[in-house]
């Protein structure tokens, strides 16, 4: 098993430093570091599935597992070291799993991976602070039968992260999703976060697909009547906004939509009919977004709100 450290350094010589925090490793050309979390090879295998497929020619994709270390791991007592090595053995193993996985279905693909001491959610963030996408699956729902406690590591890593996180659902099937799907950015703020659209038309150009940005109007107007000449007003607004996001050297398809439902029946809407949704990390219903979803859903990518911190 390799470290990240060990495949970042041969990933190409723009990466021959190393990490680094100074922008000299991240946002620069085209190759990306993406780590995927595993809890549980069986679990975790559609997340894994997504982000290989999500990857890009030079992309590195790292599988990283990380398990409850034994504290007093110092100890030389026999008993003590027994359990510190069974627990190893047992991650060693679950990622084993889910490299094989991903061996037997791309065969092409140089897999490699790190076993990791310690909580999930913890493991994950210092590696969000190297790399440049983080893939997860979404949270379980609390209470799942025959599972372990929900830890809400999806929620937690989109609240904190150094970089955009991507959320897998459990039951996401990539080959049901067609390439005319646009990336959609879902957002409830008067204000579209830039950060957030610049990295949206970024995914939209590299995957081929149009950009569509989905404001809701219920968190934005709710004390106010709903007339036509707000709506019209609001479209200019936004309209006005999307006109300075187009590039010459990558031209995509941009629309608004102005979104007047529940927020539950967009939501439902908007992931079965998008290839990926894209909200800021700010997002007030953070939990709806890195939850249990509805069949059909596409994932959704949690982008920092400081982008300039990972950029």
């Amino acid at each position: 098993m390799t470290t990240i450290e060990d495949r970042r350094l041969r990933a190409g010589p723009q990466r021959e430093a190393g990490p680094q925090r100074d922008g000299s490793s991240r946002g620069q050309g085209p190759s990306r570091l993406i780590v995927v979390g595993v809890s549980d090879d069986e679990y975790d295998s559609e997340a894994v599935a997504w982000a290989v497929n999500h990857a890009g020619a030079g992309d590195v994709v790292h599988l990283v597992h990380s398990y409850v270390p034994v504290r007093i791991a110092e100890c030389s007592w026999q008993p003590v070291a027994r359990e510190r090595d069974a627990r190893r053995r047992g991650a060693e193993r679950t990622l084993a799993r889910a490299m094989r996985r991903v061996r037997a279905a791309h065969p092409q693909l140089q897999v490699e991976g790190s076993v990791v001491a310690g909580l999930a959610a913890d493991v994950l963030y210092e590696f969000s602070t190297i790399v440049d996408l983080v893939v997860v699956s979404e949270d379980r729902p609390t209470g799942t039968a025959g599972q372990p406690p929900a830890h809400h590591v999806a929620q937690r890593l989109a609240h904190s992260a150094g970089c955009p996180v991507a959320v897998v659902p459990s039951a996401f099937d990539s080959a049901a999703v067609g390439s005319a799907a646009p990336v959609t950015v879902l957002v409830d703020t008067a204000e579209i976060p830039s950060d957030v659209l610049d990295f949206a038309y970024d995914e939209a150009a590299r995957l081929g697909s149009s950009l569509c940005v989905a404001q809701l109007w219920t968190a934005l107007h709710e004390a106010e009547p709903l007339t036509a000449g707000l709506v019209a007003e609001r479209q200019q607004q936004l309209d006005a906004q999307l006109a300075g996001l187009h590039r010459p050297d990558h031209p995509i398809g941009i629309f608004a939509e102005l979104v007047f439902d529940d927020f539950d029946d967009t939501l439902l809407r908007l992931r079965s009919a998008s290839r990926v949704l894209v909200a800021a990390s700010t997002h007030p219903r953070m939990g709806r977004l890195t939850g249990h979803s509805a069949e059909g859903s596409c994932p959704v990518i949690i982008v920092p709100a400081a982008r300039a911190a990972w950029r």
